[in-house]
């Protein structure tokens, strides 16, 4: 529920005080079955099949202004299965997994400015259905009693399987502004088989680790990410940003392609040592220890990773030889970064 504690002049009946509650019954319920090879082979599968209750910030339209809330309030419908290898023996660990995921009945408010309406605007999408599938690598090889290599590797895709309905709530306005076609009462996003702004959907990882007779350790580290997109504007794939524009137009072509980001490469470092103080200190007892680590992360001091991007909402509200006025956001990696780190036991 909300409690709002401030009376609005547009909304002076659902703006204050305590809103009705919203209340969800959700449910869960999972099974697996592992077959055994031998002492050291394993076939697994597992299966779920659930719901999950929206979050309040996906119930409520404005929560900052009124109580209103989206129509009908649905659970998140899930289903997800895997299915994997397992082998352990000596000298070689390793697991190959085999999963597929699907969320239906999602709900996303997407909150910006409307210039049209020259007011802030609540953008209702329903009728989310998502489907991640995938497969994922993990192996540890023992080389020597002091050298391991460590592998994982994640191929994935995240995507779309349907279109969105979507409602426009301007704040400034107390009914909803409708978006019609001649198909829909309300708009539609052509976003299905579009790209979730989640990933990188390819990840790869290979660790070498040193472990020392004499108390220390080492470690390097090299990372590969590629498949990451960017989340786009669902503004700008609607009937209404896109019906008056030819299919083979640049301006079609630049309002509803997808923006991926590069793929870049890191390498990282980890070491560290152990000192017994009692071979120093003739006081110190045989439990008196002293641990150093020293990290340094990202070690090619590369500053042009992107770490998440989106798309400006408001390239659906102008025209398209405007949208280098609203160019997409990227937040950056930023670079060469270290730690060192003394404990003291005793």
């Amino acid at each position: 529920y909300r409690n709002g504690l401030y009376k609005s002049g547009l909304y002076p009946s659902n703006s204050f005080g305590k809103s009705a509650e919203q209340n969800f019954n959700t449910n869960r319920s999972k099974a697996g079955i592992t077959y055994k090879i031998n002492g050291r082979n394993y076939i697994y599968a597992n299966a779920a099949l659930g719901s999950q209750a929206p979050l309040v910030d996906n119930v409520f339209i404005s929560p900052r202004t009124r109580n209103q809330t989206v129509d009908k309030p649905q659970l998140e419908r899930i289903r997800t299965a895997e299915v994997g290898y397992l082998l352990r023996s000596p000298n070689f660990k390793g697991r190959l997994t085999g999963y597929a995921t699907d969320i239906k009945n999602g709900v996303d408010i997407k909150r910006y400015y409307y210039d049209t309406y020259r007011s802030f605007s609540n953008m209702v999408l329903q009728n989310l259905n998502k489907r991640f599938i995938g497969m994922e690598l993990g192996a540890e090889i023992k080389l020597s009693p002091s050298l391991s290599l460590n592998l994982a590797a994640n191929l994935s895709q995240a995507f779309y399987t349907s279109r969105a309905f979507v409602q426009e709530y301007i704040d400034n306005d107390t009914n909803a502004v409708e978006l019609r076609n001649n198909s829909f009462l309300q708009d539609s996003v052509y976003q299905k088989n579009y790209h979730l702004p989640t990933g990188p959907r390819t990840a790869v990882q290979a660790n070498l680790f040193y472990r020392s007779p004499k108390y220390w350790f080492g470690s390097v580290t090299a990372n590969y990410l590629n498949d990451k997109w960017l989340d786009f504007a669902p503004t700008a794939r609607t009937f209404n940003a896109t019906g008056g524009l030819a299919l083979d137009s640049e301006e079609y072509k630049t309002l509803t392609q997808q923006l991926k980001v590069k793929p870049f490469m890191t390498l990282d470092i980890f070491m560290g040592k152990s000192f017994k103080l009692d071979q120093f200190m003739s006081k110190a007892s045989n439990k008196m220890f002293v641990f150093m680590n020293l990290g340094i992360s990202n070690i090619l001091n590369k500053q042009d990773i992107v770490l998440y991007g989106f798309e400006n909402l408001r390239t659906g509200t102008v025209s398209p030889d405007r949208l280098e006025q609203f160019a997409p956001r990227y937040a950056y990696n930023l670079g060469l970064q270290y730690f060192f780190n003394v404990s003291f036991t005793f």
